[in-house]
């Protein structure tokens, strides 16, 4: 029997020894809701251990794409009310004889 080698992975930040983490959400979990809770809870890790310099850099966060769809959304439902709106008040002016 062939004996295996032992994986060995360093990781490094800025030429800085670091810890990879990677953070995957449960199936039908809130990609946002999880990733606001685990930046809060290594920001507490963070002030509990800055006598340590103990830091956190956020490499990925797949939340991110999750956020900018919301944005979006929400700008084109105002884009498409706004014209509606101005359009409906314009017609109601012009055939409610105010002018």
């Amino acid at each position: 029997m062939k004996r295996k080698k032992p994986v060995q992975v360093y990781s490094r930040l800025d030429g800085r020894p670091a810890i990879g983490l990677s953070i995957k959400k449960q199936s039908g979990a809130n990609a946002v809701e999880i990733s606001d809770q685990v930046i809060a809870e290594l920001m507490n890790l963070e002030k509990a251990y800055s006598k340590e310099n103990l830091t956190f850099e956020f490499i990925q966060d797949n939340s991110d794409f999750t956020k900018a769809a919301a944005r979006s959304v929400g700008l084109d439902l105002v884009l498409a009310i706004i014209p509606g709106f101005a359009g409906n008040a314009c017609f109601f002016y012009t055939t409610s004889g105010m002018h």
